[in-house]
Parts: C-alpha cells; sequence; structure tokens
C-alpha cells in the first residue's frame, strides 16, 4: 500500500505532467496538420516538407521524453520493490490481454 506522502507525490506528478502531455501532444498534431498540408498540397517544396517532418519528429520526441520523465518519477515516488511489483502486474496483464486477442481470433 502507498502512504498519504507517495499518494499525493503521485498526484502532483501526474498533474503536472498531464499539463505537458496536452500541450506536447496539441504540438504533435499541430506539426502533423502542417505537413500534411505541405505534402497534399498542388505543389511540393520537399525541402519545407523535410523541414516540417523533422520538426515533426522533435515533438514527438519531446512528447515520449515527458512520458518517460514521468514514468522515472513514479519509480522515485513509490521505490524499488513496488516499482517492480507494478512491472510484473502490468506484464501480467499485457500476457493476458495478449491470449483473450488470440482466442477471439
Amino acid at each position: 500500500n502507498l502512504t498519504e506522502s507517495q499518494i499525493e507525490q503521485l498526484d502532483q506528478a501526474f498533474r503536472k505532467s498531464r499539463r505537458n502531455l496536452i500541450k506536447l501532444k496539441s504540438d504533435v498534431d499541430i506539426e502533423r496538420l502542417e505537413l500534411e498540408t505541405l505534402i497534399e498540397g498542388k505543389t511540393l517544396d520537399e525541402n519545407a516538407t523535410l523541414g516540417q517532418y523533422q520538426r515533426l519528429e522533435k515533438a514527438r520526441v519531446k512528447l515520449g521524453t515527458e512520458r518517460f520523465r514521468f514514468f522515472v518519477e513514479i519509480r522515485k515516488i513509490i521505490g524499488y520493490e513496488r516499482f517492480h511489483e507494478l512491472l510484473a502486474l502490468n506484464k501480467h496483464r499485457r500476457q493476458k490481454e495478449r491470449h483473450q486477442r488470440n482466442r477471439n481470433r
């Protein structure tokens, strides 16, 4: 079980990360829209399209980095043992979902 302090720290970390993730996801969506606009245009400016693709990839990296930062923050808050318990639960859940999908085929 988590302590009250851990619960509060997790709540704070989640709120902070959630705010960042919302903004970063929006940035990715905007960069993707700009790329689609360039690609779907009547004329193709290869340099502009490549530059926009690179901006999209940078936005994706920032989003992924924020997700990982939150993951690391969780690890710091809950400690080694509880973190590994959660990893084991998550692995079990994924295996169960995979098995269920295979049975439904």
